[in-house]
């Protein structure tokens, strides 16, 4: 059950992230970033392309 509640705040957490990441995106004017493009940009640690990129 430990594994479970951890697994689930754990996705609480990327999700929230993803969204205040989208929100600070469009207080500068930039497009949204789906969710996929997100995870992926996390895993490979490119942060600067997520808060920079147009895409």
């Amino acid at each position: 059950m430990a594994i479970r509640q951890f697994l689930y705040f754990f996705s609480i957490l990327v999700y929230n992230l993803w969204i205040l990441i989208n929100l600070i995106r469009r207080i500068y004017g930039l497009s949204h970033i789906i969710l996929t493009d997100f995870l992926i940009a996390m895993g490979n640690r490119k942060w600067k392309t997520i808060m920079n990129s147009n895409g």
